[in-house]
């Protein structure tokens, strides 16, 4: 369970993402992931005298915003890792890989193109959650019918995705 200070409520969150007490590691597996996690939660590491970090103590802000945005990441994230894993019964581990790395190359060249400083991280997330979907729905079937649903949940993206072929 995550402890989450919402900086515009003035009040603390708790944010379950399903995997019991491994949150915190669940959390900087996403950061890994996305790289719009640093800016939708920011870790705030509690105060010890010893000098000495407790990891479990680990606190997070946000605002509220910004953390229904962050759940629905990882939501996504966990929805996707389900397809890729039964993928991979059929394909293997390495035909899995290869697909999420196909995936972050069209999204570190969409980022180069954009510019570091003029993207939009959480669209460039969004944007390769929906190149593994694509990946995954050309593979699995003829048509795109996981993508194209999964873009009613990014609404804010769809005109952005659906120029991609």
């Amino acid at each position: 369970m995550l402890n989450v200070y919402l900086t515009d409520l003035q009040k603390t969150a708790t944010l379950d993402l399903g995997q019991g007490a491994k949150d915190i590691a669940q959390v900087m597996a996403l950061k890994k992931i996305f790289l719009s996690t640093a800016d939708l939660l920011e870790p705030v590491l509690p105060e010890n005298v010893s000098g000495k970090i407790n990891i479990a103590q680990i606190g997070w802000r946000s605002t509220q915003s910004e953390l229904a945005t962050f759940k629905q990441l990882a939501d996504d994230w966990q929805k996707l890792e389900l397809r890729l894993r039964a993928y991979a019964v059929f394909a293997g581990r390495e035909a899995m890989d290869i697909i999420v790395q196909v995936a972050q190359q069209q999204r570190q060249a969409r980022l180069n193109e954009a510019g570091t400083f003029d993207a939009n991280l959480l669209e460039m997330d969004v944007f390769m959650l929906y190149t593994v979907h694509r990946q995954l729905d050309q593979l699995l079937a003829k048509d795109k019918p996981y993508a194209t649903s999964f873009l009613q949940e990014w609404p804010q993206f769809k005109d952005t995705f659906t120029l991609v072929k």
